[in-house]
């Protein structure tokens, strides 16, 4: 079992963020706030996922948009954004796009 951890900063209201722990594993995407501040746990299963873009990837950063049936997050990433574009093309293949 692959299991890998990544810090996103998400956009959880209009001038806010909050950091997420992405984990993924098992074609599964569970995102946890690193504050527990009324924030819950948000888990996205393969089948309820249409599609992660990855947009304006450089080496300083690069955002997140991962689209469910339900909702969209979006985010900021700002290190290991070579590994975790690997680990989500291997684990949700053609569902992942780079912009």
């Amino acid at each position: 079992m692959t299991f890998v951890t990544y810090e996103i900063r998400f956009k959880t209201g209009f001038f806010k963020t909050q950091c997420y722990i992405l984990n993924i594993f098992e074609r599964k995407m569970i995102l946890t706030p690193r504050e527990k501040d009324k924030l819950e746990q948000i888990v996205i299963i393969d089948k309820d996922l249409i599609a992660v873009e990855i947009i304006n990837k450089d080496s300083s950063g690069a955002e997140i948009e991962i689209k469910t049936k339900n909702e969209s997050y979006f985010g900021i990433i700002t290190t290991g954004i070579d590994q975790l574009l690997l680990t989500l093309i291997r684990e949700f293949g053609n569902k992942i796009t780079v912009i």
